[in-house]
């Protein structure tokens, strides 16, 4: 908006009986057979609470355009009425109006909005654009396309600061906008055709006013006035930059006097004492806000942006290892400060930070960007099970001015996912640790992990069966590039494995590698093959301990059966025959030569010789 430094015009207090009587006679002087022509008065109080006034002006010429005439019209109207508005119904202009605006039979609809300050103004009004939109888009073809919204900006400031002595009004509706809603209800009634719907509500009238603290102001709509020394900044922008937010201001340059205005501004930002300000001889100054306070107590400060409030989202991307912060804000306006709406936004020359989104619309705004982790090295240590199963930890070095930066949220960048492992910090003198641990799990689990913590990165494992395998493990650690590091990594082996050095890839004598995927080529006992050997172990020893314990009667048997073999090679055939075998036996050997023979061959049987 564009304003002059100085206005000649002094208003004089006006009753408001007589000014509602000069709103109509207004009215009437722009009545043509074109729809009811509105005109409005909008009236502050000191409180900033008031009243808009809203006159549609129906001449006797369009009244065959209303089926059931006035008497039905005002049935509609306060049948629909919506509940910002009062409606005092259609009443005759008076003799006085129509006199003066030298018309006849004329009827005036009086509708009035009251409000307990500027933002329930503006709350109202905006509801009552709402609603024409709604009837609108209820009546409307698909065809035709969405129906246009508007928001309603409301921009009211008295001052007699530094800056600005006096009085500032800005809207973008007309009272015309306000009543559109009559339209859908006179249709609907039954009192207007269709087809002639659009011509129901004319155009605003050219003769509103504006009436603050008892004094008026005359202003076509949508409103605007400007009343007093003007001095404000003419453009205030808010960006976000790898160095914090910036906030760049430039002087008033109002014609004639520029030297003020450079002085002004200079003495209200240094008053403030917030940021660090930078300032040129040509009426430009740039703010660096710090972190002694939060965006929207700094910006409250420096813009006097007493309703201000922004909500701040963080969310972190794992995928991409980076940090969306989102901002949304209401109440973004420095009427006293600025002559128009602050813009605010995100450096597209930043190296850390990449706007996403940014919209702005009235004194509410949104504004998203993200920010990229640096990190500084990326160890990654990657374990083989004994039954093949495999388990990695990362460690995450960051810088201390990107942790400082990220806050506290930064460690869910490096969090694994839900349920498949854990994560801790480590501090050093420079940097923050962070260690992810992703718990061991079967290759095609661990992949379908990693898919999520660090896409691109996999492992594979091949061979790995049988009683003493020899294996292939495949490591690609890529999804660590996305990061901005080379990773460092190592692997190890079950007890009891050792690696096959000629056939490995990528990966030195410690099992260390420097590059981002290695292969190693290992060998040893899997936990099934141990588990058979160890079978294999306890019948062993199990029959070796049944051996020694029994071995005094392992050992009779062995020599009863050896004498009885003996026997049966000396014998002859008569000592064979049935019933005489056991009789020669027993008299040809006596028991002096059994004992003796037994103690022999004990002597010659030792546990020496069962090994």
């Amino acid at each position: 908006m564009s304003s002059p430094d100085t206005f000649d015009t002094a208003p004089q207090p006006v009753a408001r009986r007589f000014r509602i009587t000069a709103l109509v006679t207004a009215a009437l002087f722009v009545l043509a057979a074109c729809g009811a022509q509105v005109s409005s008065e909008l009236e502050f109080s000191d409180d900033e609470s008031g009243t808009r006034t809203l006159v549609a002006t129906i001449a006797e010429e369009d009244l065959e355009y209303l089926e059931g005439g006035i008497e039905a019209t005002e049935a509609a109207l306060q049948a629909h009425l919506p509940e910002q508005l009062s409606f005092a119904g259609i009443a005759e202009a008076s003799d006085e109006a129509e006199e003066a605006a030298d018309a006849s039979d004329s009827y005036v609809a009086t509708f009035e909005l009251d409000f307990s300050d500027r933002a329930d103004y503006a709350a109202k009004a905006q509801a009552l654009l709402d609603l024409a939109v709604e009837k609108e888009e209820a009546v409307r073809d698909s065809s035709q396309g969405e129906v246009q919204q508007k928001t309603a900006e409301v921009v009211f400031e008295q001052s007699d600061g530094p800056l600005l002595d006096g009085v500032i009004l800005d809207e973008n509706f007309t009272g015309a906008e306000l009543l559109d809603w009559a339209s859908y209800a006179l249709v609907e009634e039954g009192v207007v055709a269709e087809e002639e719907s659009s011509s129901i509500i004319g155009s605003a009238g050219t003769e509103s006013r504006v009436v603050i603290g008892g004094e008026e102001y005359e202003s076509s709509e949508p409103f605007s006035v400007s009343e007093g020394t003007d001095h404000r900044f003419s453009d205030v922008s808010v960006t976000m930059t790898d160095s914090g937010t910036v906030v760049e201001l430039a002087a008033a340059f109002n014609s004639g006097d520029y030297d003020t205005g450079f002085e002004l501004g200079q003495q209200y930002l240094q008053d403030t004492g917030v940021g660090e300000l930078e300032s040129t001889d040509d009426g430009y100054w740039t703010v660096t806000l710090d972190d002694s306070a939060s965006l929207q107590e700094q910006l409250s400060g420096l813009l006097g942006m007493e309703e201000l409030e922004i909500q701040v989202e963080e969310t972190a991307n794992s995928e991409n290892g980076t940090l969306l912060t989102t901002l949304n804000g209401t109440g973004f306006s420095c009427a006293a400060v600025c002559r128009d709406t602050p813009s605010i936004g995100v450096s597209w020359g930043s190296d850390s930070i990449t706007p996403i989104d940014e919209e702005a619309e009235g004194d509410t705004f949104q504004v998203s960007y993200e920010r990229g982790v640096r990190v500084e090295q990326v160890d990654v240590e990657t374990t083989v099970g004994m039954s093949g199963n495999i388990g990695q930890t990362y460690r995450f070095a960051v810088d201390s001015s990107q942790v400082e930066a990220f806050g506290e949220d930064l460690q869910s960048v490096f969090a694994p996912p839900e349920g498949a492992g854990s994560i801790e910090t480590e501090t050093t003198d420079d940097a923050t640790v962070f260690v992810t641990t992703l718990d061991a799990a079967e290759p095609a689990e661990l992949n379908a992990t990693l898919e999520e913590f660090l896409p691109g990165s996999s492992i594979s494992v091949s061979g790995f069966e049988g009683i003493w395998p020899e294996y292939r493990v495949n490591v690609s650690s890529y999804g660590v590039q996305a990061l901005g590091a080379t990773p460092v990594q190592s692997i190890n082996l079950p007890i009891m494995h050792s690696a096959n050095q000629d056939a490995s890839t990528g990966i030195n004598d410690d099992l260390a590698a420097d590059q981002t995927d290695y292969t190693v080529v290992a060998s040893g006992p899997t936990l099934s093959g141990l588990i058979t050997l160890g079978v294999i172990f306890v019948v062993v020893v199990a029959a070796i301990v049944l051996i020694v314990v029994f071995r005094k009667r392992i050992a009779a048997g062995l020599r009863s059966a050896q004498q009885q073999a003996a026997a049966m090679q000396t014998a002859t055939p008569a000592d064979q025959a049935p019933g005489s075998q056991h009789e020669h036996s027993a008299a040809a050997v006596p028991p002096e030569a059994l004992l003796h023979d037994d103690e022999a061959w004990q002597a010659e049987f030792s546990e020496a010789k069962l090994h």
